[in-house]
């Protein structure tokens, strides 16, 4: 069984203990027939969880200091820089492994 999954009683999944931060995603299970004419399980669909990247602004306006890892599903919250107001985005993570993060609110 390769690294990031795991059998359960109703099927596959992705394994969340297994490397640094477990694996996520949907995973797909099919059966091929090698050239000896063996079935041969394939799995796929897990991919390890990673921190996201938090995109890149204006350091002028905007100060992210509190965005230094965010995991799936997290989010950090950027203030306006003096003498600048306005309110405070949020930039987070997709619900899901390996994701580039999206931007609440407008920048």
């Amino acid at each position: 069984v390769p690294l990031g999954y795991v059998k359960r009683d109703d099927g596959w999944e992705c394994d969340r203990m297994a490397g640094a931060a477990g694996y996520a995603g949907d995973v797909q299970a099919c059966c091929n027939i090698t050239a000896a004419c063996t079935p041969r399980l394939v799995l796929s669909g897990c991919v390890p969880v990673e921190a996201c990247t938090i995109p890149d602004i204006d350091q002028c306006l905007y100060e992210n200091s509190d965005c230094g890892v965010v995991l799936p599903a997290g989010g950090c919250l950027v203030h306006c820089q003096l003498p600048f107001i306005g309110v405070d985005p949020i930039a987070g993570c997709p619900d899901r492994a390996r994701g580039a993060c999206m931007q609440e609110g407008e920048f």
